[in-house]
Formats: structure tokens, sequence, C-alpha cells
């Protein structure tokens, strides 16, 4: 498993201890509960711009997601 694909892991571990739901995650993001449902469960790969999206609301900082899921380097 590499890194874009854990990345659903890490989206639902800090979502959960927030806490938040899907809806309120995509409430917040502007991206759809099903997109963020496939994310978390490594159906999906997320692109830059949706990892951008959903940063904030899960506090991290705007380019932290891209690093953790291997888009940049640290």
């Amino acid at each position: 498993m590499n890194n874009k694909e854990k990345i659903g892991e890490i989206i639902r571990e800090r979502r959960k201890s927030i806490p938040l739901t899907l809806n309120q995650l995509a409430d917040a993001s502007d991206v759809s509960t099903g997109h963020l449902a496939n994310i978390e469960l490594g159906q999906r790969v997320p692109s830059p711009h949706t990892l951008q999206k959903i940063a904030t609301p899960l506090g991290f900082y705007s380019n932290e997601l891209l690093i953790l899921a291997g888009y940049l380097s640290p």
C-alpha cells in the first residue's frame, strides 16, 4: 500500500478524532459524502485539489495532506 492509498485511513482517523461525521466534513469541504466515503475506504485516490479542500476542516496545514499522500516532498 503506497501513501496515496493510505491517505484514506489517515483522513478517517482524523475525522473521527475531531469528531466529524462524513456529512459534516462534506458540508465543510464541499466534497460529496460519497466521494469522501470512497476515499476513506481506499476505493478512490484523492486528487491534490480534493486534499486541499478537506485539509482545513480536518485541522491539517494547507500542504500537510499533500505531503502525507506523497504528492509533495517534505
